[in-house]
């Protein structure tokens, strides 16, 4: 555990000076003329994967428009806020990263650490199975969510993270097209989408390190979706 705490106090020491460099050089923008981010005319932009009410706030002043990512997650304090002030959310749609031979993946996040975020975050941006990802409030919405997109075919698999991923999968495996399995790290991940075939996985994020996380999703299966076993009785 030395190591791991060691590796994550160096990845959040890098995201704290990143996000420094990001704000000096918002204020020493010399066009800027310490007018909020996004005035002139020209519409905010926010590029992070998960949006809190206190990061719009902090990224908004006055703005009536913000951009932000096609997969980019709202959650509830930051849904709050844009009722408060009127904001009105565009999501940028020029872009996919999905194939027509690659899998869907979709993330649907109960527990919010800072290692899931920044992993969420490199999974989104680069070639992969995950194409985008969703906050909920608990192990109920989370897996109805989950099954919902698969039965609907509108993802080919879906990871939770809860903090309690036993219960995720035994509600899952209720329905008879889910095969939901619980993942701890990237060989699991590759055991049981192969012997299984699973198309649900479930993970608690609050110990994994920001690596071992980004493993976890870059073991996804990325050629199409997971094939039932042979073997298989539903």
């Amino acid at each position: 555990m030395g190591d791991e705490q060691l590796i994550e106090t160096i990845v959040r020491s890098v995201l704290e000076q990143f996000q420094r460099g990001e704000n000096a050089a918002r204020t020493d923008n010399p066009s800027g003329g310490g007018q909020p981010l996004g005035s002139n005319n020209t519409p905010a932009s926010i590029e992070d994967t998960i949006i809190t009410g206190d990061l719009l706030a902090s990224r908004v002043n006055g703005d009536k428009t913000v951009n932000i990512g096609q997969h980019a997650v709202l959650t509830p304090s930051a849904r709050d806020l844009m009722r408060q002030r009127g904001i009105t959310i565009q999501r940028q749609t020029t872009t996919t990263k999905q194939t027509a031979s690659g899998s869907r993946w979709v993330a649907i996040v109960t527990k919010c650490t800072t290692a899931l975020k920044t992993a969420l975050d490199d999974a989104i941006q680069k070639p992969g199975a995950i194409v985008s990802c969703e906050l909920v409030g608990t192990n109920d919405e989370a897996v109805q969510t989950a099954v919902g997109l698969i039965c609907r075919a509108n993802a080919d698999g879906a990871i939770i993270f809860s903090e309690h991923p036993q219960l995720a999968a035994c509600l899952a495996n209720r329905n008879r097209r889910i095969r939901a399995a619980i993942a701890n790290d990237a060989g699991t991940v590759k055991a049981v989408t192969a012997a299984m075939g699973a198309n649900l996985l479930c993970i608690n994020p609050v110990e994994q390190p920001f690596f071992g996380l980004r493993n976890i999703l870059r073991q996804l299966p990325a050629d199409g979706p997971p094939q039932v076993p042979q073997n298989w009785s539903e």
